[in-house]
């Protein structure tokens, strides 16, 4: 049986973690692109300007892992869930269409979380860590 331990899985969520500041640079990218094209609709405008921001401050947080990333990826995790969603559920209702970015982004997100929550370091309050005690030490 392969046990996985604290050395083991350290390298796989930091490269994981890598990939996914990755995608939040290129959503970011995406963003700019559609806001280019939605400059005058102010609703739009607003909505693809602010993940913009959104996501290349997601990227730098994620690569950094900066202080407070878990409550972070907590909320944007929630607001994804909901927003892409109910934009996967009525495309498939109304269109008979799979919105493939919004399935993509419910299942990615999700798994953002819980790579975050397992990189909680023992004893590291930046990254929201807390002391473990031993199996061998007495209570």
């Amino acid at each position: 049986m392969i046990e996985l331990t604290e050395d083991s899985t350290g390298p796989a969520i930091a490269r994981s973690l890598s990939v996914y500041s990755i995608a939040f640079i290129v959503a970011a990218a995406y963003h700019s692109v559609e806001l280019w094209g939605a400059l005058g609709e102010n609703g739009a405008s607003l909505f693809h300007g602010s993940f913009v921001l959104i996501d290349a401050f997601m990227a730098f947080a994620v690569w950094r892992r900066i202080s407070g990333l878990l409550f972070l990826v907590t909320v944007l995790t929630a607001e994804q869930l909901y927003a892409h969603g109910s934009a996967a559920w009525i495309t498939w209702r109304d269109a008979h269409r799979i919105d493939a970015i919004s399935c993509v982004v419910v299942i990615a997100m999700p798994l953002l979380l819980a790579l975050v929550m397992i990189d909680r370091r023992p004893g590291d309050k930046a990254h929201g860590g807390f002391k473990r005690q031993s199996r061998n030490s007495a209570s």
